[in-house]
């Protein structure tokens, strides 16, 4: 690596390094004007762009994180990282094809990617594409299928009642490998509880599921009464 000289005779690593200890200090802006002078003293610099990226990653700032991050992949296309943050700031930019495209062309590079199969379906479900985002949750837990995230964004995904019963599999294993996931219980009891077809002993599950969210004080108003509504349809009390 050859160290090109800078701002006030410093190396762009040396602008990167001071970049980093302020970030790790919680200054952020200080942090940027680092970057930003490393990236001056070597464009070429991957790492300072997309850790300016990164300092960058706010809405007022977005265009430009999303400049630094395609000069990140272009430069070091290996840089896996730089593909995912590419890709999440175009999708929050409104820019979901754009996102979709930059996470394609990354499985290119990493085809067995799990992270990257889980943007993907994150994307395709914001898009309402929910037969694209349940593929792409399948392949990203072919890979990881100890993420409990990926579980529950699957069983999510699955809205209708045909797959009722298959999205109530994948809660279980959500909250199988992480019992702390409060959100997945909550689904997990609410979809219980839809299902017609249930158990006694289904109902108890559905039961301590909800019970399970309720005390820990995530209910807010909305969900505590859609939390009514499907018990008094279901003829049960928590």
């Amino acid at each position: 690596f050859v160290f090109i000289a800078g701002c006030n005779g410093r190396t762009a690593q040396e602008h990167f390094e001071a970049g980093v200890d302020a970030f790790r200090a919680g200054d952020t802006l200080g942090a940027e004007r680092s970057f930003q002078r490393a990236v001056r003293a070597d464009p070429a610099h991957a790492d300072a762009h997309y850790n300016l990226g990164i300092c960058l990653s706010n809405p007022k700032d977005r265009a430009k994180a999303i400049g630094h991050f395609r000069r990140a992949v272009e430069l070091r296309p290996s840089k896996l990282e730089a593909h995912v943050a590419l890709a999440q700031s175009l999708q929050r930019a409104d820019s979901a094809e754009a996102g979709i495209n930059a996470l394609k062309r990354a499985l290119l590079i990493f085809p067995e990617n799990p992270g990257l199969y889980f943007n993907l379906g994150y994307i395709y479900f914001h898009r309402a594409q929910g037969d694209s985002a349940i593929w792409a949750y399948r392949r990203s837990l072919e890979a990881d299928p100890k993420n409990a995230d990926a579980w529950y964004n699957l069983a999510y995904s699955m809205t209708g009642p045909e797959r009722r019963r298959e999205s109530i599999a994948c809660l279980r294993k959500a909250v199988a490998l992480d019992p702390g996931k409060l959100e997945a219980h909550y689904l997990l009891g609410m979809r219980l509880l839809d299902e017609p077809s249930r158990t006694r002993k289904e109902t108890g599950e559905a039961l301590a599921s909800i019970r399970m969210y309720v005390e820990a004080g995530l209910a807010d108003q909305v969900k505590m009464q859609r939390i009514e509504e499907k018990l008094a349809r279901a003829g049960v009390k928590l």
